[in-house]
């Protein structure tokens, strides 16, 4: 009988103890916290020890703080949704333009190949052009061939010379004037 009793008496003091310990903590915590902030409260505790019109102020206060947000909140919501109207519509239309400038590309190469086909049509007939001219200037007396290159301009003469074989070109150049022949000679050079 002697352990029942004991066990009683030892089960009060471990309920003692129980109750003491959140007991302490909460003096330990309390006592922390004057140490570190001193007597002041935080303002919740301070709402709580408060008058009742003081937190009705409070609600009050936080409910048009709440409105004002959810304000707020709203407009956002529905700028972004303008923004958002306003960056598909962006994104629609540089689709277009990458279209349309695919569309422009393929034209403008085209164009290049058509105009590459017309310029080399226009050389070839301008070479069959000037080597028939170089074949009836080998037919031609002297005083005829020097009255036609004095009268050429200086481009159609560096057609010539280019085509020409080295006696045509002695020719050509022996039939103009020295100072022209001259010009001639450095664009001829500068051409080949």
């Amino acid at each position: 009988m002697n352990k029942k009793n004991s066990n009683k008496g030892n089960g009060k003091g471990t309920i003692k103890i129980i109750l003491l310990i959140p007991f302490s903590f909460v003096a330990i915590l309390a006592i922390t916290y004057i140490v570190l902030y001193g007597t002041n409260f935080p303002f919740e505790i301070r709402l709580k020890t408060g008058t009742v019109a003081q937190h009705e102020n409070w609600v009050e206060s936080l409910t048009d703080s709440l409105r004002t947000l959810q304000d707020a909140i709203s407009k956002a919501k529905i700028e972004s949704e303008e923004y958002s109207t306003k960056l598909k519509k962006l994104q629609e239309e540089i689709q277009d333009f990458r279209r349309q400038h695919q569309v422009l590309l393929a034209k403008v190469t085209k164009l290049r190949t058509q105009s590459d086909n017309l310029k080399s049509q226009i050389d070839s007939t301008r070479l069959a052009r000037i080597q028939n001219l170089n074949k009836a200037m080998k037919a031609m007396q002297d005083k005829e061939i020097n009255s036609l290159l004095v009268q050429l301009d200086s481009r159609t003469l560096l057609e010539l010379l280019q085509y020409a074989r080295d006696k045509q070109v002695a020719m050509i150049l022996g039939a103009l004037e020295p100072k022209r022949a001259a010009e001639l000679t450095k664009q001829y050079l500068h051409t080949k």
